[in-house]
């Protein structure tokens, strides 16, 4: 037995995830910069996507910078959430609300 389903409303992702891994011989280039630049330009200029979010650890404080001055805010601290060779570290949450940025940039 089957059963068909019709959704009659528009289907919307408001919420893309961001995910970038610049090799350390390469940082300090800018690259991760340009990385974050194109996405967020091409979501202002679109009508779905309302907020990026992503994920980081809490002690890359380099790309968290960065992230801060992309307008990114920290939305939530999950504990323990990344284990690498031993130690346990907290995974940043952080979201950037494309309405309040395009805004605030007006």
């Amino acid at each position: 037995m089957f059963i068909v389903l019709e959704w009659t409303a528009p289907l919307m992702h408001n919420v893309d995830e961001l995910g970038i891994s610049v090799r350390k011989s390469r940082w300090g280039l800018g690259i991760a910069s340009g990385l974050i630049d194109r996405p967020i330009s091409s979501a202002k200029s679109g009508e779905v996507t309302k907020k990026i979010g992503l994920k980081v650890r809490e002690d890359n404080l380099r790309a968290v910078k960065l992230y801060r001055r992309k307008e990114f805010l920290i939305e939530g601290r999950p504990s323990k959430e990344m284990c690498v060779g031993g130690p346990y570290y907290d995974e940043l949450l952080m979201g950037i609300d494309l309405d309040l940025a395009a805004s605030s940039n007006a």
